[in-house]
């Protein structure tokens, strides 16, 4: 088996294994069980930012009393990206009541 793709008609199919079955099969070579660890830092490409974000539901009950089922409708939610400290640009907090990006920081 040159790949796992499915394929949802015979026509897609046909098309996939003339093109799949042209190249070798791949080889996924896991490392030996062991404690297996990073040790070239200095080749780390570091983030320019990150990005924190909380989400909120509220709990909705069933409509009836026969009818034991919880459903959690999306409430509210911010998305704030904080940048590096050593760089001068400013962070940006998206939220639920705007989807537009507003300057703000901290």
């Amino acid at each position: 088996i040159n790949c796992m793709h499915s394929m949802t008609t015979k026509e897609r199919l046909q098309e996939h294994e003339e093109r799949c079955f042209n190249n070798e099969p791949a080889k996924v070579n896991m490392p030996k069980p062991g404690k297996i660890e990073f040790k070239n830092y200095k080749n780390m490409i570091e983030n320019p930012f990150f990005i924190v974000a909380d989400f909120e539901a509220e709990e909705v009950k069933g409509k009836t009393k026969s009818e034991n089922i919880q459903h959690h409708m999306p409430a509210s939610w911010r998305m704030q990206v904080v940048p590096r400290d050593d760089l001068d640009i400013k962070g940006w907090i998206y939220d639920s009541t705007s989807l537009d990006m507003r300057g703000i920081v901290n």
